[in-house]
C-alpha cells in the first residue's frame, strides 16, 4: 500500500483496563482486585511524547471502583483518552447465576448478554460523561 499526497494514517493504541489475575491461575471472577489500574501512568509517555491518545477499554470491576473511575477520567480529561467497553461477561451485572468459572458470552442467552452490555455502556457513560463508541 502506498499513500497518496493528502492521505493520512490513523493510529489507535488500545489498552485493556481490567481486573487483576485473569491469567495467573488464581483468578476469582467476582473478587479480583483492580489496584493494577494505577500502573497505567507508566503509559503516559505514549500520549505525551508521541501525541497518540489511548483508548482505554474498561471492564465492569474497573468502572465500578471509584479510584479507578477517577483515574480513567484523569486520562480522558488530561490526556485525551477515550474510554470504551471491555466486556467480561462473568463479572458484569446482571449476574444471573453463581456458576463457578468463567462464563463466556457465546453460552449466554441473548437477553442476558444485552443486559450486560447495557450495564457496561451505562457505567462508561457515568464515568466519562459520554456514550462509548469503542468496544
Amino acid at each position: 500500500m502506498s499513500l497518496a499526497s493528502g492521505d493520512e494514517i490513523r493510529v489507535v493504541f488500545s489498552v485493556d483496563v481490567e481486573e487483576e489475575g485473569l491469567f495467573s491461575g488464581r483468578y476469582d471472577a467476582r473478587a479480583a482486585g483492580v489496584s493494577n489500574v494505577s500502573a497505567l501512568r507508566r503509559l503516559e509517555f505514549v500520549t505525551r511524547e508521541f501525541g497518540v491518545p489511548l483508548t482505554l477499554l474498561a471492564t465492569w470491576p474497573v468502572l465500578a471502583d471509584a479510584a479507578c473511575a477517577a483515574e480513567l477520567r484523569r486520562w480522558q480529561d488530561g490526556l485525551g483518552a477515550e474510554i470504551g467497553l471491555h466486556l467480561h461477561p462473568w463479572n458484569t451485572p446482571p449476574l444471573a447465576n453463581n456458576a463457578p468459572g468463567l462464563q463466556l458470552s457465546e453460552s449466554m442467552p441473548e437477553g442476558v448478554l444485552d443486559a450486560k452490555l447495557a450495564t457496561l455502556a451505562d457505567a462508561v457513560a457515568a464515568v466519562s460523561g459520554r456514550r462509548a463508541v469503542s468496544f
